[in-house]
């Protein structure tokens, strides 16, 4: 009498188990809708510019989010800067309060970046009038943090599948080959 493959490898169909549900978790996370709108707004601010040794400026931008939760505002008309060869670099993810330094957008000093940041249906123009950043201050490093949560992800990804395929090898190896 033969045993069904079911029965037969529990640790195997607990791997399978894992790596199905890390999946479905990352299907979730990767198609689930934008946080829904709460009652206030997410205004995009611009703090302060410093000159580069290359020439080019950085322009320090933030936002306040009065929502009091985190909002989620994908890439689109909703959260777009303007010229498009500048958008992309503005964050997607929203904490409520203050950030007055959340990314750098850096241009050639002869752009002076005369476009703008349209977030939650307000529109930051202009941001070429504000101040020089005291000597000292810090920029803010690329990107909005998506960048690690897709390392990690992907890392657990490739860890789930290295898993279920040494258990498949040491299945298949003779027992005098062990």
């Amino acid at each position: 009498m033969t045993r069904s493959r079911r029965t037969a490898d529990p640790a195997g169909r607990r791997a399978r188990h894992v790596l199905l549900a890390g999946l479905v978790a990352l299907a979730a996370l990767l198609i689930s809708p934008a946080t829904a709108q709460a009652a206030g707004t997410v205004t995009p601010t611009a703090s302060c510019y410093q000159p580069n040794s290359d020439g080019s400026v950085s322009v320090l931008l933030g936002y306040v989010n009065n929502t009091g939760v985190t909002q989620t505002i994908p890439r689109g008309p909703a959260n777009v800067i303007t010229p498009s060869r500048y958008d992309g670099v503005q964050p997607t993810s929203f904490a409520p309060g203050s950030h007055p330094g959340a990314f750098a957008l850096t241009v050639p000093a002869s752009d002076a970046w005369g476009g703008s940041w349209t977030l939650d249906g307000v529109t930051l123009s202009n941001a070429s009038a504000v101040s020089q950043c005291p000597a000292g201050t810090s920029l803010p490093a690329d990107g909005n943090g998506l960048g690690m949560t897709m390392v990690m992800v992907g890392a657990g990804l490739v860890a789930a599948v290295a898993l279920v395929v040494s258990r498949r090898r040491g299945r298949a190896l003779p027992a005098h080959a062990a």
